[in-house]
């Protein structure tokens, strides 16, 4: 069953200055990836920022997860992807929730992406909401109550009208 993902991440401080303020979003959980032959959703947030930009963790650790040759880090259940400048496996990081009287720990900067310059928050799922009249009794979400918007790669999106809407069935 397809269910509409909401992800409450107005109660979270952002990864980047300023931590309280608002953001832009340039792709979301779920969105469509990939091709007909190899579909795939994207797996988090992607929040443009200019190469180079200070990331910070929500959460903290005593031991991130920051693999040699790849350019995220983990923390907790949070992901941070295309850093560049990394932290190093195995640091302690202090997380925006948990600062007091000390800043956060830095984990990496924004590395110069081919799709755009931004990184990728993927973290824990907390709650997934779908409104059950958009849902057919198959199981399956009414295209004709919905305007899908569709990701075409980089900063590229169509919203579909759904009066217009033409279904191709594969046969």
């Amino acid at each position: 069953m397809i269910a509409l993902l909401l992800i409450l991440i107005s109660t979270y401080p952002w990864p980047i200055r300023q931590f309280g303020s608002a953001h832009s979003v340039s792709a979301t959980l779920g969105d469509a990836r990939g091709t007909v032959a190899d579909p795939r959703f994207h797996r988090g947030i992607d929040i443009p920022a200019g190469v180079g930009t200070d990331v910070f963790s929500i959460t903290s650790t005593d031991s991130a997860i920051a693999p040699a040759g790849y350019d995220y880090v983990r923390v907790g259940d949070y992901y941070y992807d295309h850093l560049m400048n990394r932290i190093r496996e195995g640091d302690s990081v202090t997380g925006i929730l948990d600062t007091v009287n000390t800043p956060p720990t830095q984990i990496g900067d924004v590395m110069d992406y081919p799709d755009g310059d931004h990184f990728l928050v993927v973290g824990k799922v907390i709650l997934i909401h779908y409104k059950k009249d958009l849902i057919k009794p198959e199981g399956y979400v009414d295209e004709k109550k919905v305007s899908p918007t569709l990701y075409f790669g980089k900063d590229r999106y169509v919203t579909i009208n759904p009066d217009t809407l033409v279904i191709h069935r594969r046969k």
